[in-house]
């Protein structure tokens, strides 16, 4: 395990060595995401408990349901604002809501 964590984080300073705007703005999110999936996560878990879909499908539905809103919620709530400065230590200008 220790040689997999070693060669996935050379692999990404290999192939990850540029600013990329769409992984800057996940790793800006992701504290929010992190504060916020549980009571997320645990709302689509309960929404899904009785349905009987195969096991991959409901993950990556959940998975998908879980973070489309916690992405959003972090550009259009935080990004820009007191909070997203006291998480991410600046303020940055909102990517997906911002108005034409």
């Amino acid at each position: 395990m220790v040689t997999l964590s070693f060669a996935l984080m050379g692999l990404g300073l290999k192939l990850l060595n540029r600013e990329l705007p769409v992984v800057r703005h996940l790793s800006d999110a992701s504290f929010w995401m992190y504060l916020w999936h549980v009571p997320v996560l645990m709302f689509w878990q309960c929404a899904f408990m009785m349905i009987e879909w195969p096991w991959p499908l409901e993950f990556l539905l959940i998975l998908f349901l879980t973070t489309l809103p916690l992405v959003i919620t972090y550009d259009g709530f935080v990004r820009s604002t007191g909070l997203g400065a006291m998480l991410n230590g600046r303020r940055s200008p909102r990517i997906f809501l911002t108005k034409p």
